[in-house]
């Protein structure tokens, strides 16, 4: 933990989702007796879905096919989508939009 009169700098995961809310404490090394407490709520993020081929579509088909989201990723759990595949899997579902 690194601080400065400005802000307080915690590592990547110090805090997670849906463990909130955190009591942070500051005081000075100077005198412990001066202090100040916040309370701080770390939110989730939203999952990022990645597709391989963007927004290609195979219209007209009926035939059964692949879709590719391996790059996906949740920021809450993981950074990117290299480091995601042994903290969670995801499940798709396809849907037919009539966009007429």
């Amino acid at each position: 933990v690194t601080a400065s009169t400005l802000g307080l700098d915690l590592p990547n995961d110090a805090l997670f989702a849906g463990a909130s809310p955190f009591t942070v404490t500051a005081s000075l090394a100077q005198d412990p007796d001066v202090r100040a407490s916040t309370l701080v709520n770390v939110l989730a993020s939203a999952p990022v879905a990645i597709i391989a081929g963007g927004n290609r579509a195979a219209p007209g088909t009926s035939e059964a096919y692949e879709v590719d989201g391996g790059t996906s990723y949740d920021p809450t759990f993981c950074p990117a989508a290299s480091t995601c595949s042994d903290v969670i899997t995801f499940s798709w579902d396809c849907a037919y939009v009539d966009d007429g």
